[in-house]
C-alpha cells in the first residue's frame, strides 16, 4: 500500500468512522485506557497520517506528551509549533522536548525534520520564533552534531572562546552549559586554559545553572587571578561565583593564604554576600583564621542595608560556630602562635558583641580560661560598651580585679564595693583619679571602702602598720 493510499485510509475510513454523530462511544475510546492505548488500538499504524487537531477532534482526552516517542516527524513540528502546547514560549520545555526528540533521529531525518518544521509553520501562518528558542535549537542541534564528526577537528590551541565566537559568527553563542559539552573530556585542559573568561560569562543568558559555573572554576586553572584582575558587571554573576569559591577561602588554614582570599583574590566579591553563604552550616567548616578574618571584616563598617542578612544574623552564626569545636573556647591554642592570644572576646566575636547575652557568655568560657581572658585589656575594651547587657557586664565586673578596671572605664564606674575591699596602696590613688575623671555616679558602697582605704593610704608608715595589726 502506497503512502497516498494509506492517506486515502485515514481521511476516508477511519476518521469518518470514529468521528461519526450519534455513536454510543464516540472515537470509540471507553474500552481503551490512555492515549497510548487508545492510538494503538483504533489507527494502527495509521494514526501517523492524522494531524493533531485530527485526533484530538476524535478523542477529546488525547494526549500528544503521552505518545510524543510515537508521533511522526510532522506530528511532532504540530506539537511544538501549536500554542497550545506551550513549547513555544518555555525555554526549558523546549530543550527537553528537542532533546528527547533528536535522541532518536539520524542525520536524514534531522534534516527532514527541519524542513518539515519550517514547512508546518508557514501552513499555519506562523511568521516569527522567539529568539530564546531559536538560540536553543541551534545550540541543541551543534551539540547533537559535534559527536558525529571527529570532535573540534578544526580547534588548532589557544583561546576556545575566541575559537567558538568565530565559529558561531551571528548565529547566536552556547549558554554554558553546552559550552562545557563541547569539548571532550580528554581536551579539557585546553579549555582551561582559555582566557576571556569574563566577557563569556558576562554575556546575557549564559549562566543559566549556578552548578555549571562552580564546574567551571574548578577546573578553570586561572580562576584566582579571574577573580583578582575581572572587574564585577553584574551582582547576579558575582553572587554566584562567591557561591562556588566561597568553601575554598572558609578552609584556607594559613595566614598567608586566609589574608590572600580575602584582602586579594575576594575583594570586589564580598560585598556580594548572602545570608547563605554566613550561616552556620557554611561556618561549620571554616577554619579558626578564616571564620575570625570573615568576623573582622564583617565588622568593619560593611554595609548590612544592601546584604539579605543583618548583624543579629552574623552573630546567630558566631555562636553556634564557637560553640561546635571540640576544644573549649573554640580558636584558642595556647601553643599555636597564631591562636593563643588571650584577646578571644576580640579576636572572635568583635563587632558583634553587644548581642551577647549571659548563657552565651557562660557557654563561651570554661573555668580555666575566663580569669585569663577577663584580664586581656583589648577583650576589657571591647566590653566597654553601653549596648551590651546589664546581666553580662554585672559578671564581667564580678570578675575583674581592681587592677584591670583602670582599663575600662564603663566597668570602673559600675562596678560592686567587693571589687575594690582587696585593692593595694599601689592602685588606690589611680583608681580614685580615674573616678573623679570619668564617673558621673558611683555606688555609696563602693565610696565608703575607698575613703576607707584612702584615709589608711594617707596616714604616716608607722600609723598604718599599727592599724593594720589592729584591724
Amino acid at each position: 500500500m502506497t503512502e497516498e493510499q494509506k492517506q486515502l485510509v485515514f481521511s476516508l475510513f477511519i476518521f469518518p468512522f470514529l468521528s461519526k454523530d450519534g455513536s454510543p462511544d464516540p472515537g470509540c475510546v471507553s474500552t481503551t485506557s490512555g492515549s497510548n492505548d487508545w492510538l494503538l488500538t483504533n489507527l494502527g499504524s495509521f494514526f501517523n497520517y492524522a494531524t493533531l487537531t485530527e485526533l484530538k477532534i476524535l478523542n477529546a482526552n488525547f494526549s500528544s506528551v503521552a505518545v510524543f516517542g510515537l508521533l511522526s516527524i510532522e506530528q511532532k513540528a504540530q506539537f511544538i509549533l501549536h500554542p497550545d502546547t506551550g513549547v513555544l514560549g518555555n525555554d526549558s520545555m523546549m530543550r527537553e522536548v528537542f532533546s528527547s526528540m533528536i535522541a532518536s533521529f539520524d542525520l536524514n531525518q534531522l534534516a527532514m525534520f527541519f524542513t518539515t518544521f519550517s514547512q508546518t509553520a508557514k501552513q499555519m501562518n506562523i511568521k516569527s520564533i522567539p529568539s530564546s528558542i531559536s538560540d536553543t535549537i541551534l545550540n541543541m542541534m551543534v551539540l547533537d552534531l559535534v559527536p558525529r564528526f571527529q570532535c573540534l577537528s578544526c580547534y588548532g590551541g589557544g583561546s576556545f572562546y575566541m575559537f567558538l565566537k568565530q565559529l558561531f559568527l551571528s548565529f547566536g553563542f552556547p549558554d554554558l552549559i553546552d559550552f562545557l559539552s563541547l569539548i571532550p573530556d580528554d581536551r579539557q585542559t585546553e579549555l582551561h586554559l582559555s582566557e576571556e573568561l569574563g566577557e563569556f560569562l558576562n554575556r546575557p543568558n549564559t549562566v543559566v545553572n549556578g552548578s555549571q559555573l562552580c564546574t567551571l572554576l574548578d577546573k578553570y586553572s586561572r580562576t584566582n587571578q579571574y577573580l583578582e584582575m575581572e572587574p564585577v558587571l553584574s551582582s547576579v554573576l558575582a553572587s554566584q561565583t562567591l557561591e562556588c569559591v566561597w568553601p575554598r577561602a572558609l578552609s584556607a588554614s594559613t595566614q598567608a593564604d586566609v589574608e590572600q582570599w580575602f584582602n586579594v583574590i575576594l575583594v570586589h566579591y564580598l560585598p556580594y554576600l548572602r545570608s547563605q553563604l554566613i550561616s552556620s552550616t557554611q561556618l561549620s567548616g571554616a577554619s579558626c583564621l578564616s571564620y575570625r578574618k570573615l568576623v573582622s571584616i564583617l565588622g568593619d563598617n560593611f554595609n548590612f542595608s544592601a546584604a539579605d542578612f543583618s548583624p543579629a544574623d552574623v552573630y546567630s552564626s558566631i555562636k553556634v560556630y564557637l560553640r561546635s569545636g571540640n576544644a573549649s573556647p573554640r580558636c584558642y591554642n595556647s601553643s599555636d602562635p597564631f591562636l593563643n592570644s588571650t584577646a578571644w572576646f576580640a579576636d572572635n566575636i568583635g563587632f558583634f558583641i553587644t548581642f551577647i547575652t549571659l548563657s552565651d557568655l557562660q557557654s563561651f568560657l570554661s573555668g580555666s580560661m575566663s580569669s585569663v581572658f577577663l584580664e586581656n585589656s583589648e577583650n576589657l575594651q571591647l566590653f566597654n560598651n553601653p549596648g551590651i547587657s546589664a546581666s553580662v557586664l554585672s559578671i564581667i565586673q564580678h570578675s575583674c580585679t581592681s587592677r584591670i578596671l583602670t582599663s575600662a572605664l564603663s566597668l570602673l564606674c559600675q562596678s560592686p564595693a567587693s571589687v575594690f575591699v582587696f585593692l593595694g596602696d599601689a592602685d588606690i590613688q589611680t583608681i580614685l583619679t580615674s573616678i573623679n575623671i570619668f564617673c558621673t555616679e558611683i555606688n555609696p558602697e563602693v565610696t565608703a571602702v575607698l575613703v576607707a582605704k584612702f584615709l589608711i593610704y594617707l596616714q604616716p608608715p608607722s600609723k598604718h602598720w599599727e592599724a593594720s595589726v589592729w584591724a
